[in-house]
């Protein structure tokens, strides 16, 4: 019985070492071919306040793009928000997209409640399908992708991060 308990352990790790190998290398190619795929806007569908699709076509061209991913009961994503609108007069000429998979009445609230609605560059929409996180590969809320005037990504973040930074990134692309 010795025997071949030390004929298969060998064996046995060896496997375990070769499946994690391929494992590791498994989801690096994903995470590549996801970085791939948001170099650039990818195309996304949502809907707006009145219900109506939001998709690429609807961006303004030429004028740089913030996504933020959020939902309205998380506490980063309200400080996040409020520093957003302490700084609001800093990201003006620059499209500031809020997206939730909330149903699309809590989000008119919200936005409501932070004075976000009286913004012509500010827009919130509905991840009705919740199709965003996937799209956009984000995994964290809240979360938010900076695309420069060419709508190329310039910074992804995960986790809430300072609007001076945001700015800062967007100055410099």
């Amino acid at each position: 019985m010795k025997k071949v308990f030390r004929l298969f352990l060998p064996l046995i790790v060896l496997f375990a070492l070769l499946y994690t190998g391929y494992h590791m290398v498994e989801l690096s190619q994903q995470r590549k071919s996801r970085a791939q795929k948001i170099k650039y806007i990818p195309p996304f569908e949502l809907k707006n306040e009145q219900g109506k699709l939001f998709t690429n076509a609807d961006l303004k061209e030429g004028v740089p793009v913030v996504f933020f991913y959020f939902n309205s009961e998380c506490d980063f994503c309200q400080a996040e928000i409020q520093d957003v609108v302490t700084n609001i007069k800093k990201f003006d000429g620059i499209q500031l997209i809020f997206v939730s998979f909330e149903p699309i009445q809590k989000i008119i609230m919200f936005q409501a409640t932070n004075r976000l609605n009286i913004f012509n560059n500010v827009i919130f929409l509905s991840d009705y399908r919740n199709t965003f996180s996937e799209t956009f590969g984000v995994k964290t809320l809240p979360s938010s992708l900076v695309y420069n005037k060419n709508g190329m990504l310039v910074s992804r973040n995960n986790g809430a991060v300072k609007m001076n930074y945001l700015i800062k990134v967007l100055n410099n692309n």
